[in-house]
């Protein structure tokens, strides 16, 4: 029992050497995984920003394609107004507002013509009585 009690003091002796001559290597070990950790989230960094680069360049390609569609609907609205149709019609809507003012003006004249107080003096029953 005393053997192995004095093997069993030797053995952890040794491993407690064994630690303390090797713990350069257990912290070289340690820094050499937060490397390898850091590194890993480097390249996953890496991957989304190649990602979000073809991402901004799809956008930029549909902006693109947005933009000729637009400027595709500006000339067939420019070419619209100045079709024989379009500038016809907006002679038709200049008379129509010519004439909308000349109606306006001729009503305005038949009511200082007439004499609403007059004809607010007339009666109903007098009017029955001339006819007769």
């Amino acid at each position: 029992m005393a053997n192995v009690k004095e093997s069993l003091k030797l053995f952890s002796r040794d491993l407690i050497n064994l630690f303390d001559g090797n713990k350069d290597i257990v912290e070289i070990s340690k820094t050499i995984s937060k490397i390898e950790f850091k590194l890993k989230e480097i390249n996953d960094s890496s991957e989304v920003l190649k990602e979000i680069d073809e991402t901004v360049i799809s956008l930029d390609k549909e902006m693109e394609k947005e933009k000729q569609k637009n400027q595709n609907i500006k000339e067939e609205i420019e070419g619209i107004k100045k079709s024989k149709g379009y500038l016809k019609n907006l002679e038709l809507k200049k008379k129509i507002k010519l004439l909308e003012d000349e109606l306006e003006k001729d009503i305005f004249q038949l009511k200082q013509l007439i004499d609403f107080k007059s004809l607010g003096g007339i009666n109903v029953t007098t009017l029955k009585r001339r006819k007769v």
